[in-house]
């Protein structure tokens, strides 16, 4: 006859259970810890500023849908019914805490900047937002300028005003005039370029009152930019942040004495012999200039540029046709290999940045003019308006 083991009482069985769910505390307790240091490194890391931004790859855009070209009284105007297509390429660009500082190292194709070297010296984020803004809208204009040289189509362009395009931090001018605000005239004296306000101020005592007569900048909530008409404004003069040295304006010389604390360049009004809009929404910056020209010459000359091909390109414009540096080349072609394009146009001396980016399937060529970027394009030939185009504007 087999003996049949006793059974733990239900006062044993409870204590066994006990011992083993205080096991399992004792086991979770380092976790817990761990897990709440965690997300108290991560709601502390959110308040720690980094002071840098971290520039990471955007997206690759057509730039057709963006432009709307139209002929003077014209009610309908040529289509673009080739298919080709050019891309531009953007990138985002992130200020930094702590916690995010983190997250983007994790990210192999990710810049990080210093503040200070993105602000400048007024280390104003708004500022530097409405620069982004204001150099696209000169984007613009280069691009339409260097196009219709390439067509031999004729325009105007014409110096009116002088344009503010930064302010210092410490600037007496600092919430009287803002980026892109252009100066007419300056103690009833006409301001006709940004050496015409030199002029004024040149000489002047610090404490010295100024009376301007400004068009004041408008951007919209998507970036376009737009004037109104000309308002008084009142600012007095400071120090100069630093001695000056010769000044290259015409009739100005001896040291600064006074200053606005703004940078000025000449603001140009051009007058085009076709209507060219270019809605580039919340983009800024200058490089994608070399795709829009490309693309107001594709449509212009029929297709003669993308051969009913995805191209892409970056690169800033001048009126002349010359491509300049860009940066970000790496990030870009991040986007524009993801886009499907096969060619990338860079900037002279870019292509090895661009290559770290690129995928086995993108070409990457650098150009340093349009003239190079059509040859590239196997444009060989000087692009002329298509004969539709010809009969809209005749």
């Amino acid at each position: 006859m087999s003996s049949i083991p006793p059974q733990p009482s239900s006062a044993s069985t409870s204590a066994q259970s006990a011992d083993e769910l205080g096991l399992k505390r004792s086991r979770l307790r380092p976790w817990l810890k761990g897990a709440i240091l965690l997300a108290l490194v991560l709601v502390v890391g959110w308040f720690v500023p980094m002071h840098s931004y971290a520039i990471t790859p955007g997206s690759a855009s057509a730039v057709g849908p963006m432009v709307h070209i139209s002929a003077p009284g014209q009610l309908k105007t040529p289509t673009n019914k080739h298919h080709g297509q050019v891309l531009m390429a953007d990138v985002l660009l992130s200020p930094l805490n702590l916690d995010q500082w983190l997250y983007f190292h994790t990210n192999s194709n990710a810049e990080f900047v210093p503040s200070e070297a993105l602000l400048g010296p007024s280390g104003d984020e708004e500022q530097l937002i409405a620069q982004g803004y204001l150099q696209m809208a000169d984007s613009k204009n280069a691009a339409r300028a260097a196009a219709f040289s390439e067509l031999k189509l004729s325009f105007d362009a014409k110096v009116v005003g002088a344009r503010i395009d930064a302010l210092s931090k410490s600037g007496t001018a600092q919430g009287l005039l803002h980026v892109g605000d252009v100066v007419v005239s300056a103690n009833e004296q006409r301001v006709n370029s940004s050496c015409g306000l030199i002029r004024v101020i040149h000489h002047a005592s610090p404490g010295t009152a100024v009376k301007l007569m400004v068009r004041k900048a408008k951007f919209s909530d998507v970036g376009a930019l737009s004037y109104g008409s000309a308002k008084p404004v009142s600012v007095t003069l400071g120090e100069p942040a630093s001695p000056s040295g010769r000044s290259l304006c015409p009739g100005v010389s001896g040291p600064q004495r006074a200053a606005l604390g703004v940078s000025v360049s000449n603001a140009i009004s051009y007058r085009w012999p076709i209507r060219v809009e270019i809605n580039t929404a919340l983009i800024g910056g200058p490089s994608a200039g070399l795709a829009m020209t490309l693309q107001i010459l594709d449509e212009l000359s029929g297709g003669a540029v993308t051969h009913a091909s995805t191209v892409a390109a970056t690169g800033t414009m001048a009126v002349s046709g010359r491509v300049g540096d860009v940066g970000a080349v790496r990030q870009k072609a991040v986007v524009v290999g993801q886009a499907g394009s096969r060619i990338f146009l860079v900037p002279k001396g870019e292509a090895s940045a661009a290559r770290l980016g690129a995928g086995s399937n993108l070409r990457i060529v650098e150009v340093s003019s349009l003239r190079q970027a059509l040859l590239a394009l196997h444009a060989t030939k000087p692009l002329s308006l298509s004969p539709a185009w010809v009969r809209a504007v005749a």
